[in-house]
């Protein structure tokens, strides 16, 4: 029988046909919380798979982040990864719970003892603010309120849910959990997730920047058009920006630089995808991304051992490039841009910068959220694309920048301000090359505002500039002598 919004049902033995009272019409949509979990092999990609199957089962609105964390009760066995995802269904209860079951089984969860290893784990934790009780089915989930692994993924969807039963929002259940359970959880994002290239790379806010070194291979870049031209030299350079402190190569086969001409498909394609075969085949294993805005070149690039797809326009340029990413599984990085590189000076006009660039942002993740989850969704606010050099500097202003990532629900941040135009009006200094004191103070801004990553040119210098304004940041170091 319904009592207001709680579900009350007999304690006694139920079998599935003598809930047919209770099931929800098919028209009538439920919101449904579900945790998301994996500690035994590729546990990111167990993950995802789940994520995508979600997807069979209603309308996926929105994801959390994925968290590494200590395994809870039995502690003899790895660590798990963590997330929650948000979902609209039809489906009742019950067989929103049997079709959770069927997705662990065909994903390959072996029936184990209770809190062991397992492949993957799909807890239904809410249903609306209903109150269910089952004998196999208890909703809220009944040890919600003590897990910080649960409690941080809804908090990221919503900080503001509330307990159906506690009448506490998630944000003052996370709040109140003792600091050892709250401060065992890492934020964690994975690259290569789609097969065994998946590695997971730190990003919570006490973590090491990540420096993405530069790597044009093209004949009119900005900065360093032209500069290497076979493949020996542009593989000896990745060589070097990594033993600089490069924690991702970003490679790029066409010019973004304002006024630049567009480049066809196919030359796009030679300048990059053998290179990056090249590179693979010559084990460099450090984590590359192809900055590329056509999703044909970007799944070429991936194919071929590339870890991101870097999108300057977005997403916009090509509307299948989301999708592309998707299905792939790695991170897409998308940067906030207007119009072309012919055009997009003309198009830098704003009455707020911060809050036009957040919604236009929005826009294309709002896109991204059903079939992209959180975890693998990086911003960019495009430092000198469509923006005047004023606006550039109000961006990377911390302040803003913490702004700018509140309103895009802290979602992991580039920040690519390296050499750029703007700082060469600033400082005087004409040419590009010589601009790496004036991008040391942009790495000083993205990190203080939040960014996780920045894209720079002069690997070796922003390399300690990053750590020591980490380090700086959050009193956290380690002397090397």
């Amino acid at each position: 029988r319904t009592v207001g919004r709680k579900l009350y049902f007999p304690v006694m033995m139920v079998t599935i046909r003598s809930l047919s009272a209770y099931q929800i019409p098919s028209q009538v949509m439920k919101q449904a919380y579900i945790a998301l979990g994996s500690n035994v092999g590729n546990r990111a990609y167990y993950i995802y798979k789940a994520f995508q199957s979600l997807s069979d089962l209603g309308t996926i609105k929105c994801s959390s982040f994925l968290y590494e964390t200590p395994a809870k009760y039995y502690t003899d066995q790895p660590n798990f990864l963590n997330a929650a995802c948000h979902i609209d269904t039809a489906l009742d209860p019950i067989s929103l719970l049997k079709e959770l079951k069927k997705i662990e089984n065909d994903i390959g969860r072996k029936k184990n003892f209770p809190n062991g290893p397992r492949v993957i784990d799909l807890d239904l934790l809410l249903y609306n603010d209903d109150v269910i009780a089952f004998p196999d089915l208890q909703v809220p989930h009944t040890r919600l309120q003590e897990r910080a692994f649960v409690l941080q993924p809804l908090c990221d969807i919503n900080p503001n849910i509330l307990h159906p039963t506690l009448k506490k929002t998630m944000r003052e259940l996370f709040d109140s959990l003792p600091d050892e359970l709250a401060q065992e959880i890492t934020r964690v994002i994975p690259l290569g997730v789609s097969d065994d290239r998946c590695r997971l790379v730190d990003i919570s806010p006490e973590a090491r920047p990540l420096v993405m070194g530069v790597l044009n291979t093209t004949p009119d870049s900005f900065s360093d058009g032209g500069k290497y031209e076979t493949i020996e030299e542009k593989i000896q350079a990745v060589r070097d920006m990594i033993t600089d402190g490069a924690d991702i190569i970003d490679i790029g086969g066409a010019s973004s630089r304002p006024g630049a001409s567009e480049v066809g498909e196919e030359e796009e394609y030679r300048r990059t995808v053998p290179l990056i075969t090249a590179l693979r085949k010559s084990n460099i294993t450090a984590f590359i991304s192809i900055d590329t805005n056509r999703a044909n070149i970007a799944r070429a690039a991936v194919e071929a051992g590339a870890d991101i797809i870097n999108d300057i326009s977005g997403g916009r340029h090509d509307t299948d490039m989301i999708s592309t990413a998707a299905q792939l599984g790695v991170p897409l990085i998308l940067m906030h841009m207007r119009g072309t590189s012919q055009n997009m000076t003309s198009k830098a006009k704003y009455d707020d910068i911060i809050n036009e660039v957040a919604s236009e942002l929005n826009e294309q993740l709002s896109l991204a959220d059903p079939i992209l989850p959180r975890w693998l969704q990086i911003t960019d606010p495009g430092i000198g694309f469509a923006k005047s050099p004023a606006h550039s500097i109000t961006l990377l202003n911390p302040i803003n920048l913490k702004k700018l990532r509140s309103k895009l629900g802290e979602r992991t941040m580039l920040i690519g301000a390296s050499r750029k135009g703007f700082l060469g009006k600033l400082t005087g200094v004409e040419k590009a090359s010589d601009r790496d004191w004036a991008t040391a103070s942009t790495c000083c801004a993205a990190i203080t505002g939040g960014a996780e990553i920045v894209r720079v040119h002069h690997v070796a210098g922003m390399r300690q500039v990053c750590d020591v304004m980490k380090a700086i940041q959050t009193n956290k170091y380690k002397f090397v002598s």
